[in-house]
């Protein structure tokens, strides 16, 4: 696990229980109650000093860095209201559904196209993966949640919400459980707030082209996790042709386990696939890596795997769960990091083993070199493609996001099991 996942856990570890555990005041109001919870106010007070609305304050804020919040911003902005949409149908007050559909019927769309004209730039096209997941959080809670939780998670957006979060908080009275549920949606939403100024805050504006999926991935997801693996102790000593043979012998057969695998994930998708041109897309043919691995076999001396190792079934089953069960989208972003890492793992291995005289794992190396191949672009395209074809679904864009990072995690652990536990079998 990396350092960052890590402190996200913790920190979200943190906000469920200082509010699930949170006592509750009858004689306070909801917005009263969020105030005496110190995890949420000392996240409230961040963002409101956050360096990037001090500097917007100060109208020091670069330009490039302007842009792409308003491009942000207008994109969650219109996810709020369709919330509220959603919210004003599921109400059956017929007073607190005209007021929540009033607040549906709001546009903002006029206060940002003035930035767009007066600057020249254009409205964002997806938002990036920090973000949507914020957007997600509340989708979900407004089509799902009690409309008081709802409520809850759009709160540190719209201090509208004061007077109707106090009635729906009021009239629980005393289901102690959603009101703790209220007070924690509320928590993770300032939280959240507080990601938006952070994650905008590095952030340079789109243009044209539109930032596909895979460039977005490259980004914003877990980036230390994505050098792990390429720079991984197995691949710095495969380029100086010092990795012993039985490391070696445990990634060939490993490697061979995982790619019978993800032919199999592979071709369940295709049979998913109803349209003819994106299942022709989706079909991809072992024989040639097959070659590969009959020849290391044969060079090397290497009995053909019986098993796999749990690492190896741990990453399998994760690729074979998402292609089976999961949309088409989510089953390609679980085996897309087996293309890109492979790609920047193969151009560094070419480029410093030929440096190396007699290199003992020149086929492993030639193998994986990536000059002149299609195959990375062209998976790109077929998982753009579906991922552009989701349109408005947040939910399934943020879980291609979630997938692609623990496929990228696994694929760290796959690299530690093979260099540090993985057993040679047949020796």
């Amino acid at each position: 696990m990396t350092p960052s996942r890590l402190s996200i856990l913790l920190v979200l570890f943190a906000l469920t229980y200082s509010t699930l555990t949170y006592k509750i005041s009858d004689s306070l109001p909801f917005n009263r109650m969020v105030e005496r919870i110190q995890i949420a106010e000392y996240f409230k007070n961040a963002t409101i000093n956050h360096p990037l609305y001090t500097a917007m304050a100060e109208g020091t804020l670069p330009l490039k860095t302007f842009k792409a919040l308003i491009q942000q911003d207008n994109l969650y902005v219109d996810n709020f209201f369709h919330e509220f949409g959603i919210l004003a149908k599921r109400e059956i007050d017929l007073e607190r559904k005209k007021y929540i559909q009033s607040v549906a019927d709001g546009n903002m769309q006029q206060f940002f196209d003035k930035f767009y004209v007066k600057f020249n730039f254009s409205k964002g096209v997806h938002m990036v993966p920090t973000i949507l997941e914020y957007a997600v959080f509340e989708l979900t809670a407004a089509t799902h949640a009690d409309i008081g939780v709802a409520l809850a998670t759009m709160y540190p957006a719209y201090d509208i919400w004061t007077r109707m979060g106090n009635g729906y908080y009021d009239r629980l009275g005393n289901d102690t459980k959603t009101k703790r549920a209220m007070l924690h949606a509320y928590t993770r939403s300032v939280y959240y707030q507080f990601k938006f100024a952070e994650t905008v805050l590095a952030l340079e504006p789109a243009f044209d082209p539109v930032p596909t999926f895979t460039d977005l991935v490259d980004l914003h997801v877990t980036p230390d996790a994505q050098a792990g693996v390429v720079n991984h102790a197995l691949f710095r000593e495969i380029v100086g042709g010092t990795l012993p043979l039985d490391r070696f012998a445990v990634m060939v057969q490993q490697g061979d386990n995982w790619m019978k695998g993800f032919y199999g994930a592979m071709a369940y998708m295709e049979r998913k696939e109803t349209d003819k041109e994106l299942k022709q897309r989706l079909h991809k043919d072992s024989g040639y890596v097959d070659s590969y691995f009959d020849r290391v076999y044969e060079k090397y001396d290497i009995p053909r795997p019986y098993f796999a190792e749990e690492y190896t079934k741990a990453y399998l089953d994760h690729i074979i769960s998402k292609s089976h069960h999961a949309s088409i989208a989510e089953g390609l972003a679980a085996v897309y990091p087996s293309y890109f890492l492979w790609n920047r793992i193969g151009t560094e291995v070419n480029k410093l083993a030929r440096n190396v005289t007699n290199h003992p794992y020149m086929d492993f190396v030639q193998f994986n070199n990536p000059a002149g191949s299609k195959s990375l672009a062209k998976f790109q395209s077929l998982i753009n493609t579906y991922f552009e074809e989701l349109d408005g679904d947040l939910e399934t864009k943020w879980k291609m996001f979630q997938v692609v990072g623990d496929s990228i995690l696994y694929e760290g652990m796959l690299a530690n099991g093979e260099y540090r536990i993985g057993r040679p079998q047949g020796f």
